[in-house]
């Protein structure tokens, strides 16, 4: 994960992500702990700030382990919009908390 201004998604110090980390039944709770963490690490060193941050087992493959990163744009006119979707509360044990990176 060095150098994550190399991919032109993250290039604009402006922009906002939400990034979702997928275990697919590969880590353990530890490992995941980790894996964040890291990839937060990783972020702030890059100046690249994050909205919210999603992990846990988001969906699992049969025939795969390993894990999955999906790194979201929110920057521009539809920011909270989006926001307003990723943080609603659902009715399942299925979909992790999400938690708002603005508010740590």
């Amino acid at each position: 994960m060095s150098n994550l201004k190399n991919k032109a998604v993250l290039s604009d110090e402006s922009a906002e992500f939400v990034v979702m980390i997928n275990n697919c039944d590969y880590a353990t709770s530890l490992e995941m702990n980790l894996i964040v963490n890291e990839f937060v690490k990783q972020f702030k060193n890059e100046s690249c700030k994050i909205a919210r941050i999603v992990y846990g087992n988001l969906m699992s493959s049969l025939e795969r382990s390993g894990i999955s990163i999906t790194i979201l744009n929110v920057s521009g006119n539809r920011r909270n919009e989006i926001l307003k979707y990723i943080d609603l509360e659902v009715d399942t044990s299925f979909w992790p908390k999400v938690v708002n990176m603005e508010k740590n």
